[in-house]
């Protein structure tokens, strides 16, 4: 199930608009926790 929703292009593509939206409607504690619950683990960041 971490495969879905857990790995960047989630992350970047779906979280980040919608935890914008949370932002603009006063839910920040929502937006982000939504946030924090879509990044990929460490061992999935294919950076140096």
């Amino acid at each position: 199930m971490t495969k879905i929703y857990k790995n960047w292009g989630v992350h970047n593509c779906i979280a980040h608009p919608i935890m914008y939206l949370l932002q603009r409607v006063g839910a920040d504690k929502l937006a982000i926790k939504l946030h924090d619950s879509t990044l990929p683990n460490k061992q999935s960041n294919p950076g140096p």
